[in-house]
């Protein structure tokens, strides 16, 4: 699918995709709106190891990130979080571990302890009672642990001074006897040994005391936890518009999946496209059925124009073509094919040519009524029974070819079947009088006979309103006899399916088809008013309101009436 073929779809399936954004970014805003407030403390806690000198090279570093990511881990343990739970009331361990974290500092010493609440009184009174019982937990491992070595260092030591003092006593009582200088020198060696082992734990000693006095220092919170006024979550502003960017994509979405995947047709370019003929006209939806049924050609109608550009497309077909009989027709009934062919048939006799209307739908005919003419009128049907009579078709070859009307009484075979209607170049042969069961009543050789008929009495265009194709096949034998064939489709109840099978239908049995006529399509200003300019009419109208409804055509005098 193209990108203009994708902006089509959205600009035709707008209010999807409106519906979408503002449900989806409303339900985003309400639901961040209404869901509880959390905010979040952070403690921040210092760890050093003591150097002995005072230059820092990089071991010492990453000894101190190595420990500082142990110690961060360590002071969320539950062992430390149990202990800030024994004397508290207003939560639990697990409560707390959920809402309790630690990380470190990328390249440095310090680790943070966050935690996070409904209240940011509590998150910050938490964080901190956190980082002082892990501080003073570990100061206290450490301590102990310093007094212990301590307290083995001068056990050491005090056991090597017993040591020493003997040694003295033996190196004196050699002296004393005076005797050989060899024990009394190996005396005196042993007794330099213990001096400097003894030396050795009095310096491991004094380094032992001096990291205890140190490790007051080794952890300490540098910056206590203080309550935030503002939450980290929900945020309200930032999740609306991801929903409303959401919402977009989603009724996006949802019209191509629409109109992809749906079965409707609301386009005029997709219904010609579907069917795959020309796009002729295409016909406004007014605001009765009666306002469409019949227009005056000098009235500025909403649809004046429309009729007008379908009237001279087939003009411009017939100048190669040599189109004098047109069959109108529809997938369904209901479509508002006979709208199409009399407003057609008006405007074609308006222009100048002998029309002749006929109404080929037996099962429902309309055109009787929509002229006034009495139900028990001579019609199609008479006039397919007469010429299946070995009688009139024998008057018919004697008549001759019959010219048209230039305003002396002519007589036809057919002229007690055609009647006029008030309307110059115009006549109409409704339905007739005689059951629409009648067999074979437009079977091949009686539509020969008809059109025959027909050409003999002068007219020159005869358009047919026939039965929908998808109905009764009555209409697929007469459409293989006529010249061009125009299929209405109502744009409000198209379906896709329905117009693939009258493409297959038109298709199978090669019915000359000029082309297809949307009908009832919704009022747009812009569009109309292309019509309109293209038809050369001025001034054309502002609301749809405004085009007068043509309810009864005035009597014109015409030269066969």
């Amino acid at each position: 699918m193209t990108l203009k073929r994708s902006m089509e779809i959205i600009r035709g399936r707008w209010i999807i995709v409106l519906t979408c954004l503002i449900v989806v970014g409303l339900g985003s805003y309400i639901g961040n709106k209404f869901t509880p407030r959390i905010y979040q403390s952070t403690a921040l806690v210092r760890i050093s190891i003591p150097s002995g000198s005072n230059l820092i090279d990089s071991n010492s570093l990453l000894a101190n990130t190595q420990l500082a990511q142990t110690e961060a881990a360590l002071a969320v343990s539950d062992d430390i979080l149990s202990k800030v739970v024994a004397h508290r009331k207003d939560i639990t361990l697990d409560t707390l571990s959920h809402e309790t974290t630690s990380s470190v500092k990328l390249n440095t010493d310090l680790f943070e302890i966050d935690v996070q609440d409904a209240s940011s009184q509590r998150a910050a009174a938490l964080a901190n009672d956190i980082a002082q019982t892990f501080v003073d937990q570990q100061l206290a491992e450490s301590q102990q642990s310093n007094d212990r070595s301590i307290q083995q260092v001068e056990k050491e030591m005090g056991a090597i001074n017993q040591q020493i003092n003997n040694a003295m006593r033996q190196v004196a009582a050699l002296q004393g006897q005076g005797r050989q200088q060899t024990a009394e020198n190996i005396a005196q060696a042993q007794l330099g040994m213990l001096q400097q082992r003894y030396n050795r734990w009095e310096d491991t000693l004094t380094q032992l005391q001096l990291i205890s006095a140190q490790n007051n220092d080794f952890l300490r919170v540098v910056q206590a936890a203080r309550p935030e006024p503002t939450p980290i979550r929900p945020n309200v502003l930032l999740n609306t518009i991801a929903g409303l960017v959401l919402g977009l994509i989603m009724g996006i979405l949802v019209a191509i999946l629409y109109e992809t995947l749906g079965m409707a047709v609301r386009s005029s370019k997709d219904a010609a496209s579907l069917i795959g003929y020309p796009l002729l006209a295409t016909i406004w939806k007014a605001r009765s059925s009666e306002e469409a049924n019949m227009l005056n050609p000098q009235s500025k109608h909403i649809n004046v124009g429309a009729y007008r550009m379908l009237s001279t497309n087939i003009d411009l077909a017939s100048l190669n073509k040599g189109i004098c009989s047109i069959m109108v027709t529809s997938a369904l009934s209901q479509e508002g094919k006979s709208t199409v062919a009399t407003n057609l048939a008006i405007f074609m006799a308006h222009a100048g040519k002998n029309t002749l209307l006929v109404d080929a739908d037996p099962h429902c005919p309309v055109l009787q009524k929509r002229f006034d003419l009495s139900d028990r009128q001579l019609g199609l049907s008479n006039a397919v029974a007469a010429l299946s009579q070995r009688q009139f078709v024998n008057v018919l070859s004697q008549s001759g070819q019959v010219q048209p009307h230039s305003g002396k009484t002519l007589t036809s075979p057919l002229d007690p079947y055609m009647h006029s209607v008030g309307i110059a170049n115009l006549r109409v042969m409704p339905a007739g009088s005689l059951s629409p069961d009648s067999s074979a009543l437009l079977d091949v050789k009686n539509v020969e006979r008809l059109l025959a008929a027909i050409k003999s009495s002068g007219v020159e265009v005869v358009i047919f309103d026939t039965v929908p194709l998808l109905d009764v096949p009555d209409a697929r034998v007469l459409a293989t006899k006529i010249d061009a064939t125009i299929v209405v489709i109502d744009i409000t109840r198209a379906h896709k399916q329905h117009l693939a099978q009258v493409k297959t239908l038109l298709g199978h049995i090669r019915i000359p088809v000029l082309g297809c006529v949307v009908n009832k399509r919704r009022y747009k200003h812009k569009q109309v008013t292309d019509y309109y300019y293209t038809s050369n009419l001025q001034n054309p109208p502002q609301q749809e309101n405004q085009f007068p409804m043509f309810v009864s055509l005035s009597p014109i005098p015409s030269s066969h009436s």
